[in-house]
């Protein structure tokens, strides 16, 4: 069949020693699956980013945080320890910094750039909540867009999808443009 055996076995020898170390990760992730550690550190990126806007975490904030913390399935006690941080927050605050590196810790590398944008839509959401506009930028966004490895096309994905839920939820489109507007998120 044309192969030399002698070179086949020396590369699936090579293939074989080289990838040892090879881990068999998820690249697509559900939240939901994820730790509470790792959801408690999540939100704690939400919180901070509501805390660091104005100095206050707001009734409309807190609703999306706690919203949030019910669609991710936190267990009781990590619910606790996110109202703990929100109420503690004007003297605890963890730095951002902290916050990513315990998120990247307690997920696998591939993961880290679905959940960045999954992570930059939840922020956007719970911005675009408290606020009486539902597009723009995210200040939080911008100020930590390398710290969470995102690019501006990341970023306005983030954006875009979030706008576009609010104008479906205000009945401010009609069902073409939610077909099209589908169809660009999905490319």
């Amino acid at each position: 069949y044309g192969v030399q055996d002698q070179k086949l076995s020396d590369f699936l020898g090579k293939i074989a020693s080289d990838f040892s170390e090879f881990k068999n990760e998820k690249q697509a992730v559900d939240l939901v699956e994820m730790s509470d550690d790792f959801k408690v550190n999540y939100l704690k990126l939400i919180v901070n980013m509501t805390y660091e806007d104005d100095g206050d975490i707001d009734e409309f904030e807190l609703s999306e945080i706690l919203l949030l913390s019910t669609r991710l399935h936190l267990s009781v006690e990590a619910r606790s320890e996110v109202r703990n941080y929100i109420s503690e927050i004007e003297n605890k605050i963890e730095p951002v910094q902290s916050i990513l590196s315990s998120i990247r810790d307690l997920s696998d590398q591939s993961q880290h750039k679905s959940i960045m944008i999954s992570l930059a839509k939840d922020i956007v959401n719970t911005y675009y909540s408290s606020k009486s506009k539902t597009n723009g930028e995210v200040p939080f966004l911008l100020k930590n867009k390398e710290s969470m490895e995102l690019s501006d096309d990341d970023l306005k994905f983030a954006q875009d999808a979030v706008s576009e839920a609010f104008q479906i939820l205000n009945d401010d489109v009609d069902d073409n443009d939610i077909r099209e507007n589908a169809s660009k998120l999905a490319s």
